[in-house]
């Protein structure tokens, strides 16, 4: 399978939000789920933590990227009030990701729901008609994933789903979209030494290569930190987890830190917390080049505070990031990756070129039929704020709220 990243979009925006400057009602939240779809980045669900509850709310918000805007102003459009018979789901602490068999639908999975019980739905909303749906799903687990990662792949139209927190089966969900009037959940076995083991607060980026890289996190939300010279990589290809020891500086151990992937298949780290406190280090940059991982931090001018809190995974096609998270100076910044500047205006660039990729394996992908019911994770504890790159908890992508 070729992948290609044809987006028209190739800057990395890292935008960070504060509740006052959001025009169309969009305040602070934790826990809640986002993903670029096309060119639009839609935040989803979330709990409203700063006023003293932890009660999934069912707002749903959208960015258009595909125009420029200032970071004072960004221009968000409230879609509260979608059309059709499913009423947008009140969920928290689940995961986003776009999908459908023209990858133009924002699909969301698992979470807690409105009694704060575990969920086991799927969801999607249709832009193009306004309307969110609840299609039958087969194989589906009966206690749906809470405080997950998820990463989506073109092209296959599978959306991956890395229960990280469950320690007895730390499998891998596929959820196969290409066919909306059958949808599946397969469940990749995880193999006897290649899963990283359960973890927390880490995060999970898709590389062109089909690669999805596992950074940072926890041994569960009490546990020991990882260590960031070795990374675990899932492929999609052949299914298969392997380890790295990685080269160049050494990165503080963080948590709850953002991560998206450039255009050039840098994956950027940025904030997150470091034994109570911010990282020392609160940019760095892992290069994948050549399956080889190298680390390089950047300490720039008039960096932002580099709180930790939600994270919106960016896709890499579609060349921006949206993180999300508290910045006490109550402003929205935004990361040119081209230039590695902190600007005041976001501004999408045509992309000048077209790379396509060969999977890293040819194994064909295969996957054993769903048997046993997969036990509810722990619920994440959540912070502060978002990034434009990943969303979900307290950080998931790349604008920070």
């Amino acid at each position: 399978m070729m992948l290609g990243k044809l987006s028209a979009l190739c800057t990395l925006a890292v935008v960070f939000l504060s509740r006052s400057d959001v025009a169309d009602g969009i305040v602070f939240r934790e826990e809640f789920a986002s993903a670029v779809v096309g060119q639009t980045l839609y935040v989803h669900g979330g709990t409203l933590i700063d006023i003293g509850t932890q009660t999934p709310i069912n707002e749903f918000y959208a960015l258009n990227l595909s125009t420029s805007f200032n970071v004072t102003t960004a221009p968000w459009t409230s879609l509260n009030e979608t059309l059709g018979p499913i009423r947008i789901p009140a969920l928290r602490s689940h995961v986003g990701g776009f999908g459908g068999p023209n990858d133009n639908l924002f699909f969301v999975y698992g979470g807690l729901n409105a009694t704060n019980a575990s969920s086991s739905s799927v969801y999607y909303y249709d832009p193009s008609a306004s309307t969110w749906n609840q299609p039958v799903v087969s194989n589906s687990p009966d206690n749906g994933p809470v405080g997950a990662l998820a990463v989506s792949h073109p092209q296959s139209h599978i959306i991956y789903v890395y229960d990280e927190q469950n320690s007895l089966q730390q499998a891998v969900f596929a959820l196969d979209t290409h066919d909306l009037t059958n949808l599946n959940f397969k469940v990749i076995s995880p193999q006897v030494t290649g899963p990283p083991g359960p973890r927390a607060y880490a995060t999970w980026s898709l590389l062109s290569t089909g690669v999805a890289v596992l950074i940072g996190g926890s041994q569960g939300p009490t546990g020991a930190w990882f260590d960031l010279t070795t990374i675990y990589t899932f492929d999609t290809t052949s299914l298969a987890w392997s380890s790295h020891n990685t080269t160049g500086i050494t990165p503080s151990p963080r948590i709850q830190h953002s991560a998206v992937v450039t255009y050039a298949d840098e994956i950027v780290v940025y904030g997150g917390t470091f034994k109570s406190t911010l990282p020392p280090d609160p940019l760095v940059i892992l290069s994948t080049v050549n399956g080889t991982y190298n680390w390089r931090a950047l300490n720039l001018t008039n960096s932002p505070y580099s709180k930790y809190e939600f994270t919106l995974t960016g896709a890499y096609f579609a060349g921006n990031a949206l993180i999300f998270f508290d910045d006490p100076d109550g402003s929205i910044h935004d990361l040119d990756t081209n230039a590695w500047q902190w600007t005041n205006s976001y501004v999408p660039q045509e992309l000048l070129f077209n790379t396509t990729f060969t999977p890293t394996s040819t194994v064909n992908p295969t996957y054993s039929p769903f048997v046993a019911k997969p036990s509810s994770a722990a619920v994440r504890a959540r912070v502060t704020g978002w990034v434009v790159m990943t969303i979900m908890g307290a950080l998931t992508t790349a604008v920070i709220l």
